[in-house]
């Protein structure tokens, strides 16, 4: 009795409708697991890669200010800590390896494990091994308990790969430029404060205006302003242009070459084979039968009185000129002119103040000075050639670099073609005429801010390879494929 009771249950369909229902309701919790669970994998992966990039940030950060690599990566695991606590998310990053440097290089733009570290890549880790996977819920009863995440971020601090240092104005302060400027191919422009712009300013391509916030650019960082601006907003950093000066000043002013700027900047320099301006105005002697050449980058002594009686300055050697330290009178400036102070390959330090009268010549030279002025210390005449006389042929060793402690306030011929300005103060540079004014190569470095008269136009040298100017340099993340 019971077997046919058995016999008769199976061979009827009774049942056919709740098996099919629970076929149905696994079907649809598979689903549902896979949404519900999927959408908890995706938000635990989007919080690995933004404490990954913040980790790497922080790296890259402390790396910019000097760190040691030690030092970077802790300061990179901080930031992981506090954006995901080690007690909710477990082991994220604690291992050796999660965390480690590498080397960025701007031109091929690809990542190496050898050369100097400059980018800090962070890996955060929700692995089964580590005991700390991405749990799931529903997808359980399909027999999958839980997803394996992880995420990597790389943080570089470099050079700008499309700002290289040459062809630009940076400041720390503000950049004002006038009306019915031209900005040309390659020109960059950036502050760490902010650019201030009116209308009409035109930029052609490959151009850049930067700051930390385009918002303070007061809606005129846009095409209709501005024709054919581009900009980014992000920092620089800087080393001190103050201690940048400094310490060029100190390194050119020790005898020999060494092997730093000074050795690269005398590489292509050769001394003058007639020192007789040296020996008129009784600076050194030498003797008509046996002559001595000083040797290349040698460090000159002059007085004020002596640097004022020598025309030419000959080539290959660096002077050294003291001012009375105190006080604006007479003694305490160089007056340049066409009798006065002509530079060609050769290097001047002093603490004087610098007046640039008409007539003068600086050709792929550089002039530092140390001078504490209230005042512009270094200012210009109408009618000088500084910098590369052949305007605009932008031979990198007719570049002429001026370095000042205290302002510039010069017209625009001053920096007619091939002429760098690194000045821990203030830059005004004025029109010389009601037509504008072209300049080829212009670079400016300057703490204070930058003053750019009216209808001035910047074109480009395309100087890559530049010793002497205090590179600017970005934090930012780059792909790791």
């Amino acid at each position: 009795m019971t077997g046919n009771m058995s016999s008769k249950f199976i061979n009827r369909e009774d049942g056919g409708g709740t098996v099919f229902s629970l076929f149905i309701l696994l079907v649809l919790c598979v689903i549902l697991g896979v949404m519900v669970d999927a959408t908890n994998a995706w938000r635990n992966r989007t919080m690995l890669a933004q404490a990954a990039d913040v980790g790497s940030h922080a790296g890259a950060v402390a790396l910019a200010y000097e760190a040691s690599e030690a030092d970077a990566v802790a300061a990179a695991r901080a930031l992981v800590r506090m954006n995901l606590p080690q007690s909710r998310f477990g082991d994220l990053s604690e291992r050796d390896g999660d965390i480690y440097l590498l080397h960025f290089d701007p031109d091929t733009r690809k990542l190496y494990e050898n050369g100097p570290r400059n980018a800090v890549a962070v890996q955060t880790n929700r692995l089964a091994e580590r005991g700390n996977p991405v749990g799931t819920f529903l997808l359980k009863f399909a027999s999958i308990g839980w997803w394996n995440v992880n995420e990597v971020s790389v943080a570089v601090f470099d050079v700008s790969s499309r700002c290289l240092g040459t062809d630009g104005i940076y400041g720390e302060s503000q950049i004002r430029v006038s009306s019915l400027a031209y900005f040309g191919t390659g020109y960059c422009v950036h502050s760490n404060d902010r650019v201030w712009l009116p209308q009409q300013v035109t930029f052609g391509p490959e151009t850049l205006v930067s700051m930390p916030r385009l918002a303070d650019c007061q809606n005129k960082c846009n095409p209709e302003a501005n024709p054919g601006i581009q900009t980014g907003e992000f920092p620089m950093i800087f080393p001190d242009f103050g201690d940048f000066i400094m310490a060029t000043h100190d390194a050119f002013g020790t005898d020999g070459l060494g092997e730093g700027d000074k050795a690269d900047f005398f590489e292509d320099r050769e001394v003058d084979n007639d020192l007789t301006p040296l020996v008129e105005a009784g600076v050194i002697a030498l003797d008509p039968e046996l002559p001595t050449t000083p040797p290349k980058g040698k460090v000159i002594n002059l007085n004020h009185a002596q640097f004022h009686a020598i025309e030419r300055l000959p080539s290959g050697l660096v002077y050294n000129v003291t001012c009375t330290a105190n006080g604006n009178g007479p003694n305490t400036r160089l007056s340049f002119s066409d009798t006065a102070g002509k530079m060609e390959d050769a290097a001047l330090l002093t603490n004087c103040s610098l007046d640039f009268k008409d007539g003068s010549v600086v050709e792929g030279s550089l002039i530092v000075t140390t001078r504490n002025s209230a005042s512009a210390a270094v200012v210009s005449g109408e009618d000088v050639q500084i910098g590369d006389t052949a305007v605009g042929e932008c031979e990198p060793s007719d570049r002429t670099t001026i370095m000042s402690m205290s302002g510039v306030s010069v017209p625009a011929k001053f920096a007619a073609s091939n002429v760098t300005m690194i000045v821990d103060d203030t830059v005004d540079i004025a029109s010389a005429s009601s037509s504008g004014d072209t300049s080829h190569g212009l670079t400016i470095y300057a703490t204070k801010e930058v003053d750019i008269a009216a209808q001035h136009t910047f074109i480009s040298c395309g100087i890559t390879d530049d010793t002497l100017v205090p590179r600017g340099k970005l934090i930012r993340h780059v792909a790791t494929n």
